[in-house]
This record gives C-alpha cells, sequence and structure tokens, in this order.
C-alpha cells in the first residue's frame, strides 16, 4: 500500500502546485514540456520492461503446463469486462434518464478553450496511427512466440530458461526502482494535467455527461471488478479491499497520464511486491490485457455515443438498444492500436457515422470533452486489468503472500 500513499501524495502536491502558478505562462510551459518527455519516456520504458520479463514468464507458465490455460483466461476476462462496462453504461442510461439529457445545441468559449488545447496536444507525438501499442503489440507477440518455445524440458533449452528467468527478475527489481521514481514523474504530469484541465471550466451543457461517467467509473472500480475479483478468490473480502486500495494509485496513474502503458511497470509491481500474485503471471498477462482489453473505452464511448444518439431522437428506436452495444464493443476492441488518448475518439465518432449520424456535428464538443473522458476510460482500463491479473494469479499461491 505504500505506492498508493506515496502517489496520492504527488497528485495532491501537483494540485497545490497548479493552483498555485497554474496564471503564470512560463510554469505551465515548463511543466508541459518536462510532462511530455517523461510521458514518452515512461512508456518506452514500459516497453522495455515487457521485453526482459514477457518470455521468461510465458516461459515458466509453459513449465507449469498452465500456459494455455491462463491465456484462455485472460482472453476471457478481458471480453468479460467489456461486456459488462457496456451493460453497466447501458443500464445508468435507463436508470437515470435525465443524467443523459446533454444540450449539445451550443458548444460555449470557454469549453472550447479549456479543451481544444489539451485534445489537440494528443496528436503532438505523431499522429493517429503511431501508436506505441504497435510497439508493445510486437514486444507481446514475439515475447510470447519465443517464450512458449523455451519450455524446458530438454536439457539444451534449460540454460535459455534460467537467463531468460534471471532477466525477468531483473525487470521487477529494475520496476520496483522506477516505481519509486513515477512519485517524481506523476507530480510534473499531474500539475500539467491539474493547469490544462482539471481546474478548467467545462460548462454545464456536458457536467451530466461528466457526472454520469465519474459515477460509472467509481461503479466498476469499486463495486464490479472487485465483485468479479470474489468470484475468483472464495469471497476473500479482505484481500478484496486489500486490493482494491492497491488498485487505487495504479488506477490514478492512468487517470492523469491518459495512457495505460505507463503505468504497467508499477501494476506489476504492486500485484506481485503488495499483492502475492507471482511474477509468471504478472509479467506475462498484464500487457495482453493492457492492449486487448479496453472496457474504460467500450464504457465511456458507449454513454457519449447514447447522449449524442438520445438528442437526434434515434434512441427511440427500438433497435438502437441492441444495435449501439455490439457496434461499440467491436470498435472499442479495435481501438487497442490508436494513439494513446484518441481510442474515445475513434470509437465514438465511428460508432455515430454506423448509426447514421454525422459525427462532424460534434466534432468541437468531442474535442472539448476528450482530455476528460480519455482519463476516465484509461483509469477504468487500468482497473479492469489490476484486477484480472490479481484474479486469475490468485490460484497460483497462497493469497496475499508478501514477496520479497
Amino acid at each position: 500500500m505504500k505506492y498508493s500513499l506515496t502517489y496520492f501524495l504527488a497528485f495532491i502536491l501537483s494540485a497545490v502546485m497548479a493552483l498555485s502558478f497554474r496564471n503564470v505562462q512560463l510554469v505551465v510551459e515548463f511543466f508541459q514540456n518536462v510532462s511530455y518527455k517523461l510521458l514518452q519516456g515512461g512508456v518506452m520504458i514500459s516497453c522495455l520492461f515487457a521485453l526482459l520479463t514477457t518470455v521468461g514468464s510465458v516461459a515458466s507458465l509453459r513449465r507449469k503446463g498452465t500456459f494455455f490455460k491462463t491465456f484462455l483466461k485472460t482472453i476471457i476476462w478481458g471480453i468479460l469486462s467489456m461486456v459488462v462496462s457496456v451493460l453497466l453504461s447501458y443500464i445508468m442510461s435507463v436508470i437515470f434518464p435525465t443524467f443523459m439529457n446533454v444540450d449539445f445545441a451550443s458548444s460555449p468559449s470557454d469549453i472550447i478553450d479549456s479543451g481544444m488545447t489539451s485534445a489537440y496536444d494528443l496528436f503532438s507525438d505523431g499522429g493517429l496511427f503511431s501508436s506505441p501499442y504497435k510497439l508493445l503489440l510486437l514486444i507481446v507477440a514475439l515475447s510470447y512466440l519465443i517464450g512458449y518455445f523455451t519450455k524446458p524440458d530438454l536439457d539444451v533449452i534449460r540454460p535459455a530458461y534460467i537467463v531468460l528467468n534471471s532477466f525477468t527478475e531483473i525487470g521487477f527489481r529494475f520496476a520496483r526502482f522506477m516505481a519509486r521514481v513515477y512519485n517524481f514523474a506523476l507530480f510534473f504530469i499531474g500539475t500539467f494535467w491539474f493547469m490544462s484541465i482539471g481546474f478548467q471550466s467545462v460548462g454545464k451543457e456536458v457536467r451530466n455527461l461528466l457526472i454520469i461517467l465519474f459515477i460509472g467509473a467509481l461503479v466498476l472500480l469499486f463495486v464490479v471488478y472487485p465483485l468479479m475479483y470474489l468470484t475468483r478468490s472464495h469471497f476473500q473480502r479482505k484481500t478484496a479491499f486489500a486490493l482494491t486500495f492497491s488498485s487505487l494509485s495504479i488506477a490514478l496513474s492512468s487517470f492523469f497520464t491518459r495512457n495505460v502503458l505507463f503505468s504497467i511497470p508499477s501494476e506489476e509491481v504492486v500485484l506481485r511486491h503488495e499483492n502475492g500474485i507471482p511474477k509468471k503471471n504478472a509479467a506475462s498477462m498484464t500487457p495482453f490485457l493492457t492492449l486487448c482489453a479496453r472496457p474504460g473505452v467500450a464504457f465511456v464511448s458507449f454513454v457519449v455515443v447514447f447522449i449524442i444518439a438520445k438528442y437526434n431522437d434515434y434512441a427511440v428506436n427500438i433497435s438502437a438498444y441492441f444495435t449501439l452495444p455490439f457496434i461499440v464493443l467491436a470498435l472499442s476492441g479495435a481501438s487497442a492500436l490508436m494513439h494513446p488518448g484518441l481510442e474515445v475518439l475513434f470509437v465514438v465518432t465511428t460508432s455515430l457515422n454506423a448509426i447514421g449520424i454525422e459525427s462532424k456535428d460534434y466534432a468541437m464538443i468531442l474535442f472539448a470533452i476528450l482530455p476528460l473522458v480519455s482519463s476516465i476510460s484509461s483509469m477504468i482500463d487500468t482497473g479492469a486489468s489490476f484486477f484480472g491479473v490479481a484474479a486469475l494469479g490468485v490460484q497460483e499461491t497462497e493469497l496475499f503472500v508478501n514477496v520479497r
């Protein structure tokens, strides 16, 4: 739990710093430049960490004979988490119809000014399809392939397996060091987030949307995913509480960075060293779930698309209630290769076009709310990955033995 406490402290200090200097342009530009460099460096570190740890972890699963079963359960968890997230957004749209009444007729200048710059910044790393997800996908695919054939069932392969397992341990030691360094990185990133987004006015026109998204995120992180975990841990309530508290630091890291890749090393370190999940499970499943399971994107996108569809009187058609979830689920899975921060924009615009609504009519308002909704979706994605790895790895050892 020490990572959660230090990360919380970093975010509190970043909020104080932003409040004190948000009107000083020189300070804002300094934090902007530093946060971008730290974010880019953190993503590259995550890719390096996956390269060091995934091969040996997959080989260990092959040695235990649990690779295929673990891989299949990981896929099931990813699909189930996305379905549950869309189902929750569907239920909320029926139970709380008042919050679904958002006025898109006007886009006040304060909304646009507070959102357009931050949304534009998401393109700064090279465009829509220059995604670091592709690099991680290549690393994970090669790691799975090499690890699969490094099963130590022959004498000639055992030395290679020992070396790869040593690299895995080196990777986790490196990640423990970086998890401490991230305290300082998250201070800079969080400060710029508060300066550019957190303390800006969003206007009453989209307030209901943000309220429903935050409520849904809290329900998923504190109720739905812990309950899904409990079904796998034989309803160990104490361990579920500890896991929930541990997940907060990782979820908040993704919230402020708007990038699920940044927190991969910290996520695996917290899973192993604070919650006793075996390293072979944490290192092999976390990158895969991070890439393929996007329940946060699905949840946020469905709510936004549903609200716009209702505003256009499209939702009165009963077929929309059955068509939209499948469209959003399919596109959310495909968004894994998009540029970080643009997944929701891709799913929303494509879904609107698919149901016959011109997405360009809502481009301004979508860009305005994009930074906040991307933060929420990244937070949910990381939380789902965290609970998924814990749920699938909990049967490999005694629950939450402190690994040192």
